[in-house]
């Protein structure tokens, strides 16, 4: 919980100090998740050289000191991998990957961007909002786009990822057999997933619900044709009954 003051100054109540928020926001901008060895937990990593050459598996420590001490940028190229990758760069040679990487980061996306659809989150989302991205996202799949689910933390929000991701799970689990995950990143501040449609399951269940479609237009045919029957019925009934009194 975050007091505002006038100057730029603000009081985080729990941890009970004074900060700048024009430079925390600074901060916040300049912030690169590829240099940050904290998102490694991982006690030992498999470390590129400037080649990218496979040099071998070393403690974290280790990988980090070899690049400080040559005076040179270490950078975590995967994550997801066991143990996590990490490579050593020139701070030249760095900055062209990250040119390159934003590059094809950017290609890749104008191609998914008519197919992909985005639902975004906030950690302390209502029940209702959460509903309606539920609703929305269910719309897409079954429309056949991919559905890129973002779960956003704000600030002094990260320390809580792990609730981000109990909520980005519980989102995909609600779906349920709608869709299939395709790929997911947990690491950096905006955690996500991307979903695909299960196209056999969808189709299944829209031919249910033609089914069902189709077996109630049928009771409701045999109910308007039995109906006259019936009246037919009860007037011979009325009739009979008439003739029985006279």
């Amino acid at each position: 919980m975050v007091a505002g003051y006038r100057g730029g100054r603000g009081f985080d109540i729990d941890e009970e100090i004074f900060f700048d928020e024009d430079e925390e926001e600074l901060a916040e901008q300049a912030y690169d998740p590829n240099v940050d060895l904290e998102r490694i937990n991982s006690p030992t990593v498999r470390l590129l050289d400037e080649q990218n050459n496979m040099i071998g598996v070393f403690p974290t420590r280790e990988a980090l000191k070899r690049a400080e001490n040559a005076g040179l940028v270490l950078a975590i190229v995967s994550t997801e991998a066991d143990p996590p990758v990490l490579r050593i760069f020139q701070e030249g040679d760095y900055q062209k990957h990250l040119f390159e990487t934003e590059k094809k980061k950017k290609a890749q996306q104008k191609k998914q961007v008519t197919r992909t659809k985005e639902v975004k989150m906030g950690l302390k989302i209502h029940e209702h909002d959460y509903a309606v991205r539920q609703k929305l996202a269910t719309k897409f799949l079954r429309g056949g786009y991919k559905v890129k689910v973002i779960v956003t933390l704000r600030n002094r929000e990260q320390q809580y990822k792990d609730d981000a991701i109990d909520l980005l799970r519980r989102f995909q689990n609600d779906l349920g057999q709608l869709a299939s995950e395709e790929s997911k990143n947990l690491a950096d501040r905006n955690i996500y997933v991307v979903l695909t449609p299960n196209k056999a399951n969808i189709q299944r269940e829209q031919q249910d619900k033609l089914r069902e479609e189709e077996l109630k237009r049928q009771q409701a045919e045999v109910s308007t044709e039995e109906q006259p029957k019936e009246q037919e019925a009860e007037a011979r009934a009325s009739t009979e009954e008439i003739s029985a009194n006279v």
